[in-house]
Formats: structure tokens, C-alpha cells, sequence
């Protein structure tokens, strides 16, 4: 079904791909596209730098956590023979996706949008902004849907996904595909956070099933999707997850230990590494697949006004 054409991902900030659909976008090397909204440069205390100690003011070392990140995006689907022509950062100020999408806020950028986008190859409409305004990062998006024509797009489901970047994502899609008249065959949702509940379980095992009582009332028909993934896809999944910076931090042993006992989990994968890790390398990556009208009038119901 998803050889008819191009895939374009949506991602709120690197490695949301990779944990969504690394196995999907790896079988679907050359038709996939991927496009990440925010390069992820939160930093909320020093001591969570990648290299301890190393920048002593958080400006700076925000700034470098998100040239690092942006930088991910750009090579971490080369593994996957993903060209990086065929990836492009917008540089969406961390933490504030939802507030510019759904309030027209002004947020200046700690990561200049220049430095965020330094290694994208394709120009876009947004290039020469210092502040991104909702209606620049509309039609940068709505600039790749009609410059690659996807015949499938991925995105976070606002129903399920309570994160507020990950729900500005959904928004940013359905203005930009109401302005396109280009059309996707269809739309596959994902959720990589979820409310009330974390995917529970051990690596290798099926795609956690959300329950429908998770479901806020956006779309009217959205039915399961799951792609499966062999054993030798899921080991190249968990390398595209330690590819990615936020994910191949390690806890010390001792503390990550109290942390499983703590919550009942032994783990029999990656156990230097914490839970999310772990569910994120399954046997199968779970979808719901929409119309396209169906999730440009769902997500509309997200709108202000």
C-alpha cells in the first residue's frame, strides 16, 4: 500500500521518526522524506548536557544541544540510505511549537533559525526569518508537500499525543494541507507519548494497542495500521535510536537498576538504557490511518476559534 509514492514524516524533533517509524522509513529508503519541525534544543539544567561541565551558561549550551540534534536529523537516516536532501529542519523553537501554531505567539529562538537549518540542502520560504511566525512555518511545510508530492504523510496523532510540540505538528500539517492543492493518498498517525498511560513491556515484543478510551473525538473514521518488523529490522531500529543524541544517553548502572526495580521491569535489552527506550524497538510500529479531509477537518477542532 505505501509504494504508490513518496512518505513524508512529520517529526516534532529529531529522533520522533526514528522512534515512530525507523523500521517503516528503513524498508522505504528512497521514497521516504522527512521534515522536523524543532531541533530540540531545551536544555533545563546544566547538568543535563551531553558532556558535563562542558558550556557554563544554559544560552550556550541550549544552543549547542540543538545544533547537535538538527545535525541528527540531517545523518541519522543515512543508515537507513534516507538522502539528506531528503531531510529538512525548520528550526521551531523547543517547547513553544504549540504556542506559535495554535496562539500566534512570537518566540525568538535561542537556536538561530539559520544555524538550525545549516544542513539542509532544499531551500524553503522560511530561510531568511529570524523569528519562525505561525504562517512562516505553514507555508515551509506546505512548500515540501507540493515539492515532493507525498502519496503518504506521517504524523503525530493529536488524539492520543498529549505533548504540546507533538499536537503543533498535527496543526502546522492540516493549515498547511488546506492550503495545498496537492493531496496525499492518506494520512498515518502516530503517537510517541501518550495520556495517562506509557507503553508497557519489553523490546521485541507487538506494538502496544492504545486503548480507544485514550481517543479525544477528532476524527471520524481512523482505522489501525501496523507495519511489521522483522528481527533483523527491530536490532536496526534500536541503532537508529543510539544514533540519536536524546536516546543514547546512559544512566549509571546503579541508578538505572533502582529504576527498573522500582518499576517492576527486567530487562532483558539495552538494560543501561531506560524503559522508553526499550518499548521503542518493537515487532511492529502502530498507525492510524485517516482521510485526508477527515484529519484536515479533525485537527480543526484543535483550532482556536
Amino acid at each position: 500500500m505505501l509504494d504508490d509514492g513518496p512518505i513524508m514524516i512529520v517529526a516534532p524533533h529529531p529522533d520522533d521518526a526514528e522512534i515512530a517509524a525507523g523500521g517503516l522509513y528503513t524498508a522505504h529508503d528512497s521514497q521516504t522524506r522527512i521534515v522536523t519541525l524543532s531541533a530540540g534544543e531545551l536544555l533545563r539544567k546544566l547538568d543535563r548536557q551531553y558532556i558535563a561541565a562542558l558550556d557554563n551558561d544554559l544560552t550556550t549550551a541550549r544552543r549547542r544541544k540543538g545544533e547537535v540534534r538538527s545535525w541528527n536529523s540531517a545523518v541519522t537516516p543515512l543508515l537507513s540510505g534516507v538522502a539528506v536532501e531528503h531531510c529538512s529542519m525548520l528550526g521551531v523553537p523547543d517547547g513553544h511549537g504549540w504556542e506559535i501554531m495554535h496562539d500566534d505567539a512570537v518566540v525568538d529562538p535561542v537556536l538561530p533559525v539559520t544555524r538550525a537549518r545549516r544542513f539542509n540542502v532544499l531551500s524553503l520560504p522560511g530561510d531568511s526569518v529570524e523569528t519562525l511566525r505561525r504562517d512562516d512555518i505553514i507555508e515551509d511545510v506546505k512548500h515540501l508537500i507540493e515539492y515532493w508530492q507525498p502519496a503518504t504523510i506521517l504524523v503525530t496523532d493529536p488524539e492520543y499525543d498529549p505533548h504540546a510540540d507533538h499536537r503543533a505538528a498535527a496543526l502546522a500539517l492540516a493549515r498547511a494541507l488546506e492550503q495545498c492543492r496537492y493531496r496525499p493518498a492518506r494520512i498515518l498517525l502516530y503517537a510517541n507519548h501518550y495520556r495517562d498511560a506509557h507503553p508497557p513491556g519489553p523490546a521485541f515484543q507487538p506494538a502496544w494497542t492504545p486503548s480507544p478510551a485514550l481517543r479525544k473525538p477528532c476524527f471520524q473514521r481512523p482505522a489501525p495500521y501496523l507495519f511489521p518488523l522483522d528481527e533483523k529490522m527491530q536490532r536496526h531500529k534500536a541503532l537508529l535510536l543510539d544514533a540519536m543524541s536524546d536516546l543514547s544517553r546512559r544512566d549509571r548502572p546503579r541508578q538505572i537498576k533502582k529504576k527498573h526495580r522500582k518499576e517492576g521491569f527486567i530487562p532483558l535489552f539495552a538494560p543501561d538504557r531506560d524503559r522508553y527506550f526499550q518499548w521503542a524497538v518493537r515487532s511492529s510500529e502502530y498507525f492510524q490511518m485517516v482521510e485526508v479531509e477527515d484529519f484536515i477537518e479533525g485537527a480543526k477542532k484543535l483550532l482556536p476559534g
